[in-house]
C-alpha cells in the first residue's frame, strides 16, 4: 500500500493499495508473470488478498475519513479478483461521504450481473478502468493472455448501463497501432464516456521485441509500436485525432503529430 498526497488539491490524502495479487489474465510484460512458461507467476510473488476484517483494521472510521480517494490499482493483481471488495467498497462510501474511489482491471472477471450491481453500489464515486488493448479476441489476447474480449464487452455495457463512471487504457503495440480508430469507436459504444488513454508500452528493454511464452506453451513475441506518439487517423472526410502518451509516459501528443502539453 502506498499513501500520498493529491498534487492537485493541495492536502489531500490518496491511498494507493493492491488489494489482490491474484489475477486471471497473464500478460507478457507484466511483473507478475513468467515469461518463460504458460500461465505461472514470479516465483517471489505470494498469493495474498485483503480481507473485509484486515481492511477495516487498516482503515478504522476515524482514519479512513482522511482520504480523498482510494485507488484500487492491478500493480500485482486484479483487484475485482478480492471477494470482499463489495464489502470493501460499500464500508468506504458509508463511512466516508466524500471519498472517491477508482478501480483497474482487464474487466475479464465476473459476470454481468455483479458487474451491474458495482455500478448500482458506486455510481457517482466510482471510477473503473478497463484495460482493453483490441478489437478482435485475437487482437486483444495477444497482450492480455487469458482475458475474453467479449466477456469484458458484456461486462462494460453492464456497469455503463446504471450511469456509473467508466474508462479505458489502451496499450499499444505493432499488432494494433493501426486500429486505434476502430477501437475508439468500439470502447465509446459500449457506454464508456470518461478518458480513454492510449499509451505506448514502456517495457520493452530489448530493442522493442519481447519474446514469451504463451497460454498455450506457444513462442510469442510483441512489437513495440513504431508511432512514436504521432498518428493520423482518417475516417472518410472526417479527421480524427487521439491523443496518446509516447513510450517513455511524459509526452502527450495529438494524432497529427503536434505536441499539446507535458504529463509531468
Amino acid at each position: 500500500m502506498t499513501t500520498y498526497a493529491n498534487t492537485f488539491k493541495k492536502g489531500e490524502l490518496i491511498a494507493w493499495i493492491d488489494l489482490s495479487t491474484y489475477c486471471n489474465a497473464s500478460c507478457p510484460q507484466c511483473h507478475r508473470t513468467r515469461t518463460d512458461r504458460p500461465r505461472t507467476k514470479t516465483e517471489w510473488l505470494p498469493l495474498i488478498q485483503w480481507s473485509f476484517k484486515q481492511f477495516k483494521k487498516a482503515f478504522p472510521i476515524e482514519t479512513l475519513n482522511n482520504y480523498a480517494r482510494f485507488e484500487f490499482c492491478g500493480t500485482w493483481g486484479d483487484p475485482v479478483m478480492n471477494k470482499d471488495l463489495f464489502d470493501i467498497i460499500a464500508y468506504i462510501l458509508e463511512e466516508n461521504r466524500t471519498c472517491q474511489i477508482q478501480i483497474n482491471t482487464n474487466g475479464s472477471i465476473r459476470d454481468a450481473d455483479w458487474w451491474w450491481e458495482l455500478g448500482v453500489i458506486g455510481k457517482g464515486r466510482l471510477q473503473v478502468w478497463f484495460d482493453i488493448d483490441g478489437t478482435t479476441q485475437e487482437m486483444h489476447e495477444r497482450y492480455r493472455q487469458g482475458t475474453d474480449l467479449e466477456k469484458i464487452k458484456e461486462n462494460v455495457e453492464a456497469y455503463t448501463a446504471t450511469g456509473a463512471d467508466a474508462c479505458a487504457m489502451v496499450i499499444i503495440f505493432k499488432h494494433n497501432q493501426d486500429h486505434l480508430f476502430e477501437l475508439d469507436e468500439m470502447i465509446r459504444g459500449l457506454g464508456v464516456k470518461g478518458e480513454i488513454l492510449y499509451t505506448e508500452s514502456n517495457r520493452f528493454y530489448h530493442k522493442g521485441v519481447n519474446s514469451f511464452i504463451d497460454i498455450n506453451g506457444k513462442e510469442e513475441t510483441l512489437e513495440q509500436s513504431t508511432l512514436n506518439g504521432e498518428h493520423e487517423l482518417i475516417s472518410g472526410k472526417v479527421k480524427k485525432q487521439i491523443p496518446i502518451r509516447d513510450h517513455k509516459w511524459r509526452t502527450k501528443y495529438v494524432a497529427d503529430g503536434k505536441k499539446t502539453k507535458d504529463y509531468w
